[in-house]
């Protein structure tokens, strides 16, 4: 290593410890950030308390999605039907494209 090299390593070090040390957030700061998280944390409680009281005795089983529904959200219906394809033929090949996602399905070369 030259001189250079070692001069460029040890700005780059000064940098970053100057500038980890000018954004270290400051006492007040982080003082607030607890305060808010606290008053977040408790508003959540007094919420699920709520909650708690207002449901029945009876707890009600809810319809569950099936298995395609909970993976593929509002897509559902783009998931489902028949999978169809699009073949694409030249001299050299013969590609064979699916219609739900547009993913290569089979290729052949001639």
């Amino acid at each position: 290593m030259d001189r250079n090299t070692i001069i460029g390593i040890i700005l780059i070090a000064v940098i970053l410890i100057g500038y980890s040390i000018i954004t270290k957030p400051q006492r007040e700061e982080m003082a607030e950030q607890r305060r808010v998280a606290d008053s977040i944390r408790m508003a959540e409680q007094a919420v699920t308390k709520e909650v708690e009281k207002q449901q029945p005795e009876e707890s009600v089983e809810l319809p569950t999605r099936s298995d395609t529904t909970a993976k593929t959200g509002i897509f559902s219906s783009a998931a489902s039907g028949e999978d169809a394809f699009y073949t694409i033929e030249n001299d050299k090949l013969v590609l064979r494209i699916s219609k739900r996602g547009g993913k290569p399905y089979s290729v052949q070369l001639n």
